[in-house]
């Protein structure tokens, strides 16, 4: 299924990873290359990966197994199942389900798939023949901000200028993101959609939602993937529509291995905010160009990534142009599926400077760390998180700062293939 999906709204975009993937093992080159020479066909890579696995190196098994995925044995059925095992073992079931899924065909009645399910659980057999992938996430809960009633609120903070208090409060959240891919002789068609919301119990803050989708073509030759697609996104803010976008998305990407992708992904879309008028109108154009690299390493998935933005607008000063760069990491803790994650985002943009305006620089980071425990029922945990948000502006614009910190309490439920 196509992979990184982020709901925006307004002038948020989404975060990527920062991670160091430890090697599997402390080895010495001589020791590395043993192993390589050890496991140069499918049939050496499971038996090796099966001794280590008995000595309690579950993760050294599992790294001599995605070396042979990214080499020799990308079609064996049982080396891509036996690294399924081990990813369970190691607590990232959600990988593992990627990988059985882009196993191919697999005999129900195999010792392989039977060692499969003892680990992984209840899992579906793959697609033998039209590899359609579907799957999502989907999440209820609640969050405390801080300063929640001045997070959808910038103003200035002149002398003698009414400010807006403080206050914290409570909020009830939900959020849904669903997406699927379906081979089409040699291309492929794919989907997303996403949406969020925020409704205040306690505060000030008005109740938000966001809504976005998109849709496309792509092919694949080899290890090189192109795509094309329609995106449309809509936020409103209090009731009331707050900006829609529509436009179109690019993407090369080059795969590295399982679970490995590098990609470089364009976007232009046309921007309209309500309320715009002939003397006041940030309706224009958004361009988004960046980069991207996610991969995982037993247990542990990560991204990390860079882009580059560029607003334009009616009116000149709410036109922009910056840079953001983030990442994410998640690691499974244990083989029942507990997990953390780490995300965070750094964002700077400079305002259009227009006569008789004071220039407007602005800088936003955000960075969340949660914690998932499994409640025993398919696909479903319950998710704690803390996260620190801030907004800044150079002095001489006179726009008042802002900082949150916020937490969080949900069920989170991850579905499909």
């Amino acid at each position: 299924m196509r992979s990184g999906i982020a709901t925006a709204m307004g002038m948020a975009v989404a975060a990527l990873a920062m991670t160091v993937a430890a090697p599997a093992f402390a080895q010495d080159d001589a020791a590395l290359d043993a192993l390589i020479d050890g496991s140069a066909t499918p049939a050496e890579a499971l038996s090796l990966a099966r001794k280590q696995a008995s000595q309690g190196d579950t993760l050294g098994g599992a790294a001599t197994l995605e070396r042979a995925l990214m080499t020799h044995s990308k079609n064996s059925a049982e080396v891509r199942l036996y690294y399924a095992t081990l990813l369970c073992r190691l607590g990232d079931r959600q990988t593992a389900l990627g990988e059985i899924a882009s196993t191919g065909h697999i005999d129900a009645d195999s010792p392989a798939w039977a060692e499969t399910r003892a680990a992984c659980g209840e899992v579906a057999l793959p697609s033998d023949d039209d590899g359609f992938s579907f799957g999502g996430e989907a999440s209820v809960g609640f969050a405390y901000d801080s300063d929640l009633s001045r997070s959808l609120l910038i103003e200035y903070a002149l002398p003698g200028y009414p400010l807006v208090a403080s206050d914290d409060g409570v909020s009830y959240t939900q959020s849904l993101r669903a997406g699927f891919r379906a081979p089409s002789g040699g291309a492929f068609f794919y989907g997303t959609m996403g949406a969020a919301s925020r409704n205040p119990l306690q505060g000030t803050s008005p109740y938000f939602q966001t809504a976005d989708a998109s849709l496309g073509i792509g092919t694949q030759r080899g290890g090189l993937q192109f795509s094309l697609g329609a995106v449309v996104r809509h936020a409103r803010i209090g009731g009331h529509p707050f900006v829609t976008e529509l436009g179109g998305e690019a993407e090369i990407a080059v795969l590295d291995g399982p679970g490995g992708r590098l990609a470089l992904r364009g976007e232009l879309v046309r921007q309209d905010f309500m309320g715009s008028t002939p003397a006041f109108s940030r309706d224009g154009s958004r361009y988004d160009i960046g980069v991207s690299y996610s991969g995982s390493r037993g247990a542990t998935r990560y991204a990390l990534g860079g882009a580059y933005e560029l607003k334009t607008a009616d009116t000149a000063r709410t036109g922009y142009g910056g840079f953001r760069v983030g990442g994410s990491l998640r690691q499974g803790l244990t083989q029942s599926g507990a997990y953390a994650s780490v995300t965070s985002t750094l964002r700077y943009v400079e305002y259009r400077n227009e006569n008789g305006f004071t220039p407007v620089a602005e800088t936003r980071f955000l960075s969340r760390a949660a914690l998932g425990i499994p409640l025993g029922i398919e696909g479903l945990d319950v998710e704690a998180a803390g996260s620190y948000a801030s907004r800044s502006y150079n002095a001489t614009s006179t726009l008042r700062n802002y900082d949150n910190v916020g937490a969080e309490l949900r069920l989170v439920w991850t579905f499909g293939n």
